[in-house]
């Protein structure tokens, strides 16, 4: 809860980096000051103006030195929208009753619970024919994008953010791409042969584990 996280401002800032309120170096386009806008913001008035300007300040002077871009991979970038809106959903009572088939053994359960599964198995339901969501490759006739996607639909708002770690990539257009490429999702694991997850394993790893969870530092534990 936010009135824990006060306690520990080092701690609360980076939460706030880490769920994406925040683009270093970049404060116009930050999700944090639309909150905190005249037009549709929650808190507006929270803070005063000198207040406001210290927060963009600080925004300014996270800016890293640019880098070379990386080339782009359709499925790790709709896993960085996942993770980036899981901590947000939980507060959404509409993931508690919208509901997806599971594409493996016909069970339903809310989105709210697919958002405690891996991430690949998530993506797995949600372009599974059996929900009508996604039409792998052709965005423009998907109804994920078209009705809950939109600007004025009731996930418009969430995806709209930049994502963090891909620049000014809005979870919608994230999300367009991931579908234009046909919604790749890498093969469902096989338990045997399996190795146990380290801290450092990649994400890609991670997402095509069976749990999916790192636990520990390794032999110690």
């Amino acid at each position: 809860p936010i009135n824990e996280l006060f306690l520990n401002p080092p701690v609360f800032m980076q939460r706030l980096l880490d769920a994406g309120y925040f683009l270093p170096g970049d404060p116009d386009n930050s999700p944090f000051f639309r909150l905190t806008s005249f037009e549709n913001g929650r808190m507006y008035r929270v803070f005063t103006d000198d207040e406001l300007e210290l927060w963009a300040n600080w925004c300014r002077a996270l800016a890293s030195p640019p880098t070379s871009p990386q080339p782009s991979d359709p499925y790790v970038d709709m896993v960085r929208v996942v993770q980036t809106l899981r901590d947000r959903q939980a507060a959404t009572p509409g993931h508690s009753a919208a509901m997806l088939e599971s594409p493996t053994d016909g069970s339903t359960h809310s989105v709210a619970w697919w958002f405690l599964q891996p991430t690949r198995d998530f993506l797995d339901a949600l372009r599974s024919p059996k929900n009508n969501m996604i039409v792998p490759g052709h965005p423009d006739t998907s109804a994920f994008v078209t009705e809950l996607l939109a600007p004025n639909g009731p996930m418009g708002t969430a995806f709209s953010d930049p994502v963090p770690g891909l620049g000014k990539r809005t979870g919608r257009e994230v999300t367009i791409g991931w579908i234009a490429a046909g919604c790749p999702v890498p093969p469902s694991p096989q338990t045997p042969g399996l190795r146990p997850l380290w801290l450092a394993t990649t994400v890609s790893t991670t997402e095509r584990h069976h749990v999916g969870r790192r636990r520990g530092m390794g032999a110690v534990h």
